[in-house]
Formats: C-alpha cells, sequence, structure tokens
C-alpha cells in the first residue's frame, strides 16, 4: 500500500479549495468601491509604508475575494511610483501582476478574468518583459468584440428600447475611447516624420471637437496633448509644442476637476452604466495626486526644457501653477 494514500476522511484538493475561499471574506461591489477611493486617498495624503502595510493586510484577508484583488491590483498599479527607490516601485508592480495572475487563473467571473488578462499583461509591459506580454495576448491585434452591439439589438428586440439605447452608446463611447487612447502611442511610432504628426493631429483634432472631447474624456486628451507636445519638441517644432501644452493647461484648469466619468447630450443614456462600472466615475487617483502628476509632468519632464526661455511656456507654468 503506498504510503501516500489519501485517508478516507480527506477531503479532495478542489473541495479543500472552495472551502477556504468561502472561508475568505469577501466584499461587495460598493465595499470594494468605497475601499479602492479610500486607499487611494490615503495614498495621497499618508505615510507610503503605512498604507502599504495596510494594504497587504487587506490583500491576505480578502484573498479569496477576486473583485477586490482585482482593484488592488490596479491600485498598486497607479500607485507604484510613490513606493520610492525604482526595486521598490518594481517589486510593487511584480505584485500587482501577482494578484491579477490569480484572478485571471481562479476567477468564474469570465469578464473579471479578461479585464484580469488585460491587467497582467500590462504590468509586464511596465516591467519591460515583452515575451510575457506576447504569451498572454498574442503577438497579433484582435479582432473587436462587437458584443455590445448584439446585446443592443437585444434588448431592442424584447422592446425594452432605453437598455438597448444605453447599450449602444456604451458600445460607442468605448470604441471612441479606444481611437483616441492609441493616438499617443501612434504619435511616438511615427515621431520621425513631421507631416505624419501633422496628419495624425489634423484628424485627432477633428474627431475632439466634433465629440467635445476636452469635456468629455479629459484625461485622455491630457495624454494627447502632452505626447503632440514632446513629439513636436523633438522635432524642433517649438510654435506647435507650445500650442499644444496650452490645450494641455486649459484642461487641466477648465475641465478636469471635479474629475467624474460622465456622459454629455450626445452620450445622454450612460451614466446608469458609468456608475455600473467596478470604480464608478470616479477618478482611479485621489485629486491631490492627480494635480501633482499633471503639474510635474510637464515641470520635469526634460524635453521640455527648450522651451524655457519661451514666455508663451512660461504662462504655461504659471496657469499651471493655479492648480497647486
Amino acid at each position: 500500500m503506498s504510503l501516500f494514500n489519501k485517508r478516507n476522511d480527506e477531503k479532495p484538493a478542489e473541495e479543500s479549495h472552495n472551502e477556504l475561499i468561502k472561508e475568505s471574506l469577501q466584499m461587495t461591489k460598493e465595499e470594494v468601491r468605497e475601499k479602492y477611493h479610500e486607499l487611494a486617498k490615503r495614498f495621497a495624503e499618508e505615510d507610503f509604508d503605512d498604507v502599504y502595510e495596510e494594504c497587504d493586510r487587506l490583500k491576505m484577508e480578502y484573498y479569496a475575494c477576486y473583485p477586490f484583488i482585482m482593484q488592488l491590483g490596479v491600485l498598486y498599479c497607479n500607485h507604484f511610483m510613490l513606493a520610492g527607490v525604482q526595486s521598490r516601485q518594481v517589486n510593487m508592480l511584480k505584485e500587482a501582476g501577482q494578484m491579477f495572475e490569480t484572478v485571471m487563473k481562479n476567477s468564474k467571473d469570465k469578464e473579471l478574468a479578461r479585464q484580469a488578462e488585460s491587467m497582467t499583461a500590462s504590468c509586464y509591459l511596465m516591467l519591460r518583459n515583452t515575451k510575457k506580454v506576447f504569451d498572454i495576448l498574442g503577438k497579433q491585434a484582435r479582432p473587436l468584440d462587437m458584443s455590445e452591439e448584439i446585446i443592443s439589438q437585444a434588448y431592442q428586440t424584447e422592446g425594452n428600447t432605453k437598455k438597448a439605447l444605453e447599450v449602444a452608446q456604451a458600445g460607442i463611447y468605448q470604441h471612441l475611447l479606444g481611437v483616441l487612447s492609441m493616438t499617443p502611442n501612434f504619435l511616438m511610432l511615427t515621431g520621425a516624420k513631421p507631416e505624419k504628426t501633422q496628419e495624425i493631429m489634423r484628424r485627432t483634432l477633428l474627431i475632439a471637437d466634433v465629440y467635445n472631447m476636452d469635456s468629455l474624456h479629459p484625461n485622455t486628451m491630457l495624454q494627447i496633448y502632452f505626447t503632440a507636445a514632446e513629439v513636436y519638441c523633438l522635432q524642433r517644432n517649438f510654435n506647435k509644442a507650445i500650442n499644444m501644452l496650452e490645450n494641455y493647461a486649459d484642461v487641466c484648469v477648465n475641465h478636469l476637476f471635479p474629475y467624474r466619468l460622465r456622459g454629455d447630450d450626445y452620450f445622454d443614456s450612460i451614466d446608469d452604466w458609468i456608475d455600473n462600472l467596478d470604480l464608478g466615475a470616479g477618478a482611479p487617483r485621489d485629486e491631490k495626486f492627480i494635480k501633482e502628476s499633471v503639474v510635474k509632468g510637464i515641470e520635469n519632464n526634460p524635453i521640455f526644457k527648450s522651451l524655457a526661455n519661451e514666455e508663451d511656456y512660461k504662462n504655461v507654468l504659471k496657469k499651471l501653477d493655479l492648480m497647486k
């Protein structure tokens, strides 16, 4: 008889694992959201090590509450730069990646597992481990998922026009953000071709103007203006660079705060959908931290040193100083 035969009273591994999950503390969706924003605020205002220690405690306590573990990983990704020395920042990103992998492998919620897959790859990208990125996501662009269109039509078939409209608008909204969120990378990849930069920005600004993006989703536009300013500086097109930085400052001062995801007169049926997102309509970072980041991003960027003596650039910095 094998020394390793299972005792009659020993439970199967899967059953034991499921019981452990049941014994692990769980949070509701609202509690996860509240805890995330509480910790984000504390990271902005309190000693980093104290908050990090609290996060570690919560991670152990709620280790099988996968929605919370997912958002704790997101919290780490949004605040790892506060960890100080690079080795600690790297360790924090690695921890986030491990949390996402745990969710990806164990959650029975398919959408949550899909999000965790994407965030795991994002962590590996920040860690410059491209092999892992390709292992997770593959090496080719994936076909777009058009599920919103199908779901919207299904609601319409049932006669639920209100819900059909909400899903349709949420789909358009997300695809619009998808187009614009790829623009900064597109600009950097083609930065050696000034004529390409001009065309990218011409089309991007047309879309942004038509959909009132400075107001609708200021964070996306800040990334576009910031990257465009960098590229124009590298091309020594300083007038265009300053123009982009003026747009950046205008969005910061007039549209960014109070930070809240929202619809508008065109996207007039998505507010309930936004409120139902994991973090709701609130920002993933505390307002104080966001203000510091958007200002320091300009002030501490060596690419913009070539603009230091330009009066218009000084005016941009003065305008951003009003946010401090």
